[in-house]
Formats: structure tokens, sequence, C-alpha cells
């Protein structure tokens, strides 16, 4: 259950407690420096398909979000969207219903949100 450039703390037992596995992500997260790009209290509004055009034309996907704090919708345009919905750590950190955004920048330059 880890990534395979970071691995969990080898003096750990093979089932780990949930507070633990929050601090391996937490770790991954500033290890890899993705902290900064993740948008925690942000509502998805709308993502929609955008068709490229083209032979080897691909779907873009834009993304409407807004700030819990009634900031103003804002729309990006992402290469991916991925919906992760995992067993939890404690409470749920993803909710659908509540549309929690993580946008992020993959190495490879492309730009991906996790809703």
């Amino acid at each position: 259950m880890e990534f395979p450039d970071f691995a969990f703390d080898p003096s750990l037992p093979s089932f780990i407690h949930h507070s633990e596995v929050l601090k391996y992500l937490e770790d991954y997260t500033d290890r890899f420096s993705i902290r900064p790009h993740i948008k925690f209290n942000t509502k998805v509004v709308s993502v929609i398909p955008v068709l490229g055009e083209g032979k080897n034309s691909e779907i873009s996907w834009d993304a409407t979000f807004q700030t819990l704090d009634n900031g103003d919708p804002v729309t990006e345009r992402f290469d991916a969207i991925m919906v992760c919905v995992g067993s939890g750590v404690a409470q749920p950190l993803l909710q659908l219903s509540r549309g929690l955004l993580f946008p992020f920048s993959c190495r490879t330059g492309c730009r991906t949100i996790w809703i």
C-alpha cells in the first residue's frame, strides 16, 4: 500500500493504524512538495469535457471551483480528472457530495485535478 518511490517506515507493523497512513500521506506530500498545489476548503462547481480538434485530438477538462468562503468561481483547464474514493482516514478526506478539489501539476507537465 505504498508508493514505489516512498516506502513506509519499516519498523511499522503489517497492519498499520489509520493515523500512520495519514502521517505517511502527509510526509509524502511534504517530501515531494505537493502541498502548495492542493486547494483545501474548495468546492467543485462543475467539470466539463472539452473536445480537441484534429485526428489526434485529446479531451481536456474545464473544472470550475470555488473556495468555501464564498470566493468567486474560477475555471481552469486540466489534462485529466481523477475521482478518488478511498477507504477513509479516520473520516473521509474527500467527499464527492462536497466537491473538494485537489489540483496539481504532475512531473510530466500535465495538469491533473483530483475530485
